[in-house]
């Protein structure tokens, strides 16, 4: 045991006034490793960022919305008309609020004075309304009354404000008259347009509704549009997933430069002591044990050359001024969040096992051939 601590104390003290008497070498592989280190942070904080932005965008309303628009013709209104519409609940399958909307061809006269367009619903109970005429409108009190002529119909509509994101989003700031399929029916055999808004579970359901529009247009020879922001969502989500990969080709990226540059640099420390190492192998002393001492010196000092380069980022982002260099997004909890530290300490200690590598190679060598 006395043995072992001897040798033991006797290479640490070695390396410490290796340091000492040749800081240059020490020096370098601690900025080498601080320089990886604060890389590597940008790096995964500006991935970071991306990801969360690209979050937001992938949960927004806005961005899961799809519209599906079909012209139907005289004669398969009536087809489509019937009372019950299992495409409907297919539609529902795919969204989290839904709404299919038939737009009548013509408007209604509201008081003899302006012009109102007209929509059918099937069920107008399931979205707070009435089973009667509703204008749907913000201009006038609810439950006040209007007259609507349609076409040679004349009803009384009640005032209402749109209920539901879906159709406030349709209405916007206009008016909109609206009654039930039953009710409205005779005013739709001459064809209609259909309008199917629905809010999407996830991209992959937009995926199935854009696959079944094509089956529609193309099987069944149906006039059917769809309106969505797939490519864009796709395209944000291929990038989404590229924040993995960043974290990888960090710590990748990070021990190979270590390895390299602290590996040649340990290649060199070697020559100039291999006589010393011959010696002490003569001693008795294994290979083993002196692999073990550089492999802890090398890694200890890449370990810590990151910390101590992440510990400066830290403190030179709390200094400036980031919103006014528009790098507001170069935040600390971007920087040192979500196992950044661990990534970049993984990617230090790859590294410094790998710039022993030389130094393994070095010492397989025999003492007569490192003698002479």
């Amino acid at each position: 045991m006395n043995w072992w601590t001897s040798i033991a104390f006797y290479l640490c003290r070695n390396s410490f006034r290796r340091w000492i008497e040749q800081p240059l070498g020490f020096l370098s592989k601690w900025a080498i490793s601080a320089l990886i280190g604060i890389l590597g942070a940008v790096m995964i904080a500006g991935a970071s960022f991306l990801g969360d932005e690209i979050g937001r965008q992938l949960a927004s309303r806005e961005a899961m919305t799809v519209t599906m628009l079909e012209v139907v013709p005289p004669k398969q209104a009536s087809a489509l008309l019937a009372p019950d519409d299992p495409e409907e609940s297919e539609w529902e399958k795919l969204a989290e609020d839904s709404m299919t909307l038939y737009q009548v061809p013509a408007v209604a006269k509201i008081d003899e004075i302006r012009d109102v367009s007209i929509v059918a619903m099937r069920e107008p109970e399931r979205y707070g309304f009435p089973d009667a005429i509703v204008l749907i409108t913000r201009s006038q009190p609810e439950g006040s009354t209007v007259v609507a002529r349609m076409d040679t119909l004349r009803v009384e509509a009640i005032a209402m404000p749109p209920k539901g994101a879906l159709l406030e989003k349709f209405v916007a700031t206009g008016e909109l008259v609206v009654g039930s399929v039953k009710r409205l029916s005779p005013l739709m055999q001459n064809g209609f347009t259909r309008q199917v808004l629905f809010q999407a579970k996830s991209i992959e359901a937009i995926e199935q509704a854009q696959k079944v529009n094509d089956t529609l247009q193309a099987i069944e020879h149906r006039r059917v549009s769809i309106r969505s922001m797939l490519p864009l969502l796709l395209k944000l989500r291929e990038i989404r997933n590229i924040q993995r990969y960043v974290l990888f080709a960090v710590t990748i990226g990070s021990a190979l430069v270590l390895g390299l540059i602290c590996g040649a640099l340990a290649w060199m420390e070697f020559r100039e002591e291999r006589y010393l190492l011959a010696l002490i192998r003569s001693f008795g002393v294994g290979r083993v044990a002196l692999l073990v001492h550089a492999v802890v010196e090398n890694c200890l000092i890449a370990v810590t050359g990151v910390l101590l380069g992440l510990a400066g980022l830290a403190a030179t982002v709390s200094q400036l001024n980031l919103r006014a260099m528009k790098l507001d997004w170069l935040t600390t909890q971007l920087l040192f969040g979500g196992g950044t530290v661990w990534v970049l300490v993984l990617g230090g200690l790859f590294g410094g096992l790998l710039s022993c590598v030389p130094v393994g190679i070095g010492l397989r060598k025999p003492l007569g051939l490192l003698l002479k």
